[in-house]
């Protein structure tokens, strides 16, 4: 009998639980498509390299679309208001990934110099505004660079994984290494529809 039917009519069942709970996760290009009620991503190999991991990070992702959170990012003042729509999205999902040592202390070593970067930006930024003669701005200009690299380098060392649509049944994410990706398989054309 097919999983995916009722078993009293017959028919197929588009209810969530009613769906086969060993659906394999595919990819289409470099997305990873995941099931909400099938397998979850392996967590026993690293997400970035393939080696096998030591570590489990989780990470949540949501519905809330890129338009949201560059508003969020760009307009300060909005803030207040968008957050919490941001905040309690409907379909927010939290998805486990492995990680190796060395990813992981990559990662680590990254938020720790980003983190160095912004505090060093602080003391160019007071002399700055302290001093009024010519070195003034030029020392504002060297907090400032240095805050953006902090700040770039730290979103760039702890990102994973880019969520690009999340629904009631699937969760595509954008991030795996290339070798993590090679082991996924492919989409058919009947699994992508």
């Amino acid at each position: 009998m097919n999983p995916h039917t009722n078993p009293l009519t017959g028919q197929f069942s588009a209810t969530p639980s009613a769906r086969a709970a060993t659906q394999a996760i595919f990819r289409i290009g470099e997305a990873i498509h995941i099931d909400r009620h099938g397998q979850a991503v392996p967590t026993h190999r690293c997400f970035k390299c393939n080696c096998t991991a030591h570590h489990e990070v989780r990470k949540s992702f949501s519905s809330t679309g890129g338009l949201l959170r560059l508003l969020i990012l760009l307009q300060p003042l909005l803030i207040p208001f968008l957050l919490p729509v941001y905040l309690l999205r409907r379909n927010r999902v939290s998805v486990a990934f492995g990680l190796c040592h060395e990813c992981r202390e990559r990662r680590a070593l990254g938020s720790t110099i980003g983190a160095a970067l912004l505090i060093a930006s602080v003391p160019f930024f007071v002399s700055g505004a302290l001093t009024i003669a010519t070195i003034g701005p030029v020392l504002g200009f060297g907090g400032g660079t240095l805050l953006t690299a902090g700040f770039l380098t730290l979103c760039h060392c702890r990102h994973l994984a880019d969520s690009k649509h999340v629904d009631e049944r699937w969760i595509v994410l954008r991030g795996g290494g290339e070798p993590f990706l090679a082991t996924i398989p492919q989409a058919n054309r009947l699994t992508a529809s």
